[in-house]
């Protein structure tokens, strides 16, 4: 890295880039789906809480932010603990 030009981007190797995607946290599908039908909770809501629907997607299937899953704690009025995995 000491000898590339200035204003010249380096492409990271992709297992780098998976790599960092693993280390966020996941929610736990089954608690998610216990939880929402209880407080009738919309796509809107959590929207209105900073969490698109691509967000929410991702922590459901994959990984998010440890501030995301907070959020999606918030909506639901649940602690963190209670839905991730």
């Amino acid at each position: 890295l000491t000898n590339v030009p200035i204003g010249i981007k380096i492409k990271q190797k992709r297992s780098d880039r998976t790599k960092r995607r693993r280390n966020g946290m996941r929610i736990d599908y089954e608690k998610y789906l216990m939880r929402e039908p209880e407080l009738d909770v919309s796509q809107r809501d959590f929207e209105k809480n900073g969490v698109p629907r691509t967000t929410l997607y991702r922590a459901l299937h994959g990984n998010a932010k440890p501030e995301t899953v907070g959020k999606i704690a918030k909506v639901l009025k649940v602690d963190v603990s209670e839905i991730v995995e």
